[in-house]
């Protein structure tokens, strides 16, 4: 799923320096109300073009930037499960993992939406 932002700034991804692959950072989430924190781990960045990072579970997330215009970006974010044992997999599938987070996704990049048309 994509989404174009409006304003050149509205997202970054920046290697800070050093190796970020492999660096780890934490998220407040919340789901079913219930709030918890989790831990990902980076596992690829490309200055201002990508960012990737896999779940404690194992399955990865990926932003993918494309810049359009000097003043507009497209956002692609991906679930990504076939990194996971086959047997998960399926149990991502049974739970409804894939319908659920393609309407997180859709809220995510609906949100950048609105948070780029303010900047």
């Amino acid at each position: 799923m994509s989404w174009t932002a409006r304003a050149p700034s509205a997202v970054r991804c920046r290697d800070r320096g050093g190796s970020p692959q492999g660096a780890k950072f934490s998220v407040a989430m919340k789901q079913f109300g219930v709030p918890y924190r989790i831990t990902s781990t980076v596992t690829r960045i490309e200055d201002g073009r990508l960012v990737e990072w896999r779940h404690p579970a194992g399955h990865r997330w990926r932003w993918e930037l494309t810049p359009l215009t000097p003043t507009s970006t497209r956002v692609t974010e991906t679930f990504d499960y076939s990194t996971v044992p086959a047997v998960q997999g399926k149990v991502y599938e049974l739970l409804g993992f894939p319908r659920q987070n393609a309407a997180g996704i859709e809220a995510t990049l609906r949100q950048l939406t609105s948070r780029s048309a303010r900047a």
